[in-house]
């Protein structure tokens, strides 16, 4: 029984758990915001991160390939009784394909909440990219509820801020929301390799953040599943290169006066 991990049948399940862990993350990363926004009261402290996220993701999609290949094993080997059937870690290189499968998810959550750059910058609410979707949407003025929660063709948008609003404002020609268009310091964090597809401002001292999650996380995500595919690519090329057959010094003599 083969014991090695053949290429085309890492790379199949390389992807099936590469689609879970996006699946499971962003959901998780949403369901994440969504508990922060409700909680706001208790937990205005907590600010939202990729990394918890990306965790549960990991966790879940590699143990959900896990179930599956036991499955897949259980079932071709059914009606064997028990002493005949191979063992599942040495079936097919199942515990080489799912050391590699770890590697895997490890790579992505690291990939996915890896803090890229971080700063402080002076802004306004409306003026930041955080909160500038949230600005056009509601026009020119940031919810009065305290917080909001919705996704846009760019990407998915959340925030939690003072409720309220400080009155108005002459800004140019125009009156506009004070609250919304005051200066701000704000620390901007942006995660995410190689693409930095998540941004979130915190204001210091203050009970607030926004966070952007762009619709290039799953872009930045699948070249890091390119860039695991492609050492098991090499993995194979080696492991094809060490077992092929050598020549004896005879042999290659021989070959060279022919």
């Amino acid at each position: 029984m083969a014991t090695s991990v053949r290429f085309w049948r890492a790379a199949l399940w390389g992807f099936l758990t590469f689609l879970l862990f996006c699946i499971s993350f962003r959901y998780a990363f949403h369901a994440f915001i969504g508990m922060l926004i409700a909680r706001s009261a208790q937990s205005s402290w907590i600010l939202p991160g990729p990394l918890l996220p990306a965790l549960i993701g990991a966790v879940f999609s590699l143990l959900l390939v896990l179930i599956w290949t036991f499955a897949c094993w259980k079932f071709q080997f059914r009606r064997e009784p028990p002493p005949s059937r191979p063992r599942f870690a040495s079936h097919k290189g199942n515990a080489g394909l799912l050391v590699r499968l770890m590697l895997l998810v490890v790579f992505l959550a690291m990939g996915s909440s890896f803090p890229y750059s971080s700063h402080i910058i002076t802004t306004c609410r409306c003026c930041s990219f955080t909160g500038d979707a949230a600005c056009r949407k509601y026009q020119d003025v940031l919810p009065a509820s305290g917080s909001y929660n919705f996704s846009t063709p760019d990407g998915w948008n959340g925030a939690v801020y003072p409720a309220g609003q400080l009155g108005k404002l002459w800004i140019g020609n125009a009156w506009l929301d004070k609250f919304s268009f005051e200066q701000v310091d704000v620390e901007r964090t942006r995660f995410g390799w190689p693409l930095r597809a998540i941004t979130r401002d915190a204001i210091p001292r203050r009970s607030g953040w926004h966070i952007v999650i762009e619709i290039w996380l799953n872009v930045s995500l699948f070249f890091l599943f390119l860039g695991w595919l492609c050492v098991q690519a090499a993995i194979a090329t080696a492991k094809g290169w060490v077992r092929r057959p050598r020549l004896s010094l005879s042999e290659a003599k021989q070959k060279y006066e022919l």
